[in-house]
């Protein structure tokens, strides 16, 4: 008994660290059985999902369901699908199926004048970063989280999301611009939370001249 118990956990703990390892897969939607066409992309994983339309991105997760907000965006800015897998998802519908190309990153285009917000991820992790191009003003994003029971900043300047049932938690971000030698630098930066519950990014000095990424991670 203690050697099936061993290899039991032993095969569970090699399975999570496989599907930690996995990209998270985006879907275009509707797809056959969809239930809401308002759904333009989704991306799901052990024990979440994203659904990404044209107003909010929502996350779902054991915790609770939070929406993502980009206030002062462009309702209209188009989502662009990169890097295709190779293997197709097959959705069954009574006698009916569908087989559905999966992709490893998603791309909105312009969310922000000359800033595209690319989504991506692995395991139990999203990411999604703000690319910046040169000369672009970076102030303009902004994020909010509706749905959470509390949106605070933690000791290590996380972004943490309060629920009855747990906490989802968005990392402090990772900015760096990419030099035209193709070189990258770090560039110091810090989430601010206003008044009205609206999540902007401090940064510091960096290269006007070079295009900025502002990445962060949701676990």
């Amino acid at each position: 008994m203690r050697f099936v118990l061993a290899a039991l956990f032993c095969l569970n703990t090699f399975g999570a660290t496989l599907l930690d390892m996995q990209p998270v897969r985006f879907e275009p939607n509707p797809h056959l059985g969809s239930p809401d066409s308002r759904v333009k992309w989704s991306a799901r994983g052990p024990g979440y999902a994203f659904l990404f339309g044209d107003e909010v991105t929502m996350v779902r997760t054991s915790a609770g369901t939070a929406t993502l907000r980009f206030p002062g965006s462009n309702p209209r800015a188009s989502f662009a699908a990169e890097r295709p897998l190779a293997a197709r998802i097959n959705y069954f519908h009574g006698r009916d199926y569908a087989g559905v190309i999966a992709y490893t990153r998603l791309r909105r285009k312009d969310v922000y004048p000359g800033i595209d917000v690319v989504y991506y991820g692995t395991g139990h992790e999203i990411e999604y970063d703000f690319e910046i191009a040169p000369g672009t003003n970076a102030s303009r994003i902004r994020m909010r989280f509706d749905g959470a029971d509390s949106v605070r900043l933690n000791g290590a300047g996380e972004i943490v999301l309060g629920f009855a049932d747990g906490e989802i938690t968005q990392r402090k971000p990772v900015v760096y611009e990419r030099r035209a030698d193709g070189c990258t630098a770090s560039v110091d930066a810090s989430y601010s939370i206003g008044w009205d519950g609206t999540v902007g990014v401090r940064l510091g000095k960096y290269d006007r001249h070079a295009t900025l990424v502002v990445d962060p991670t949701i676990t």
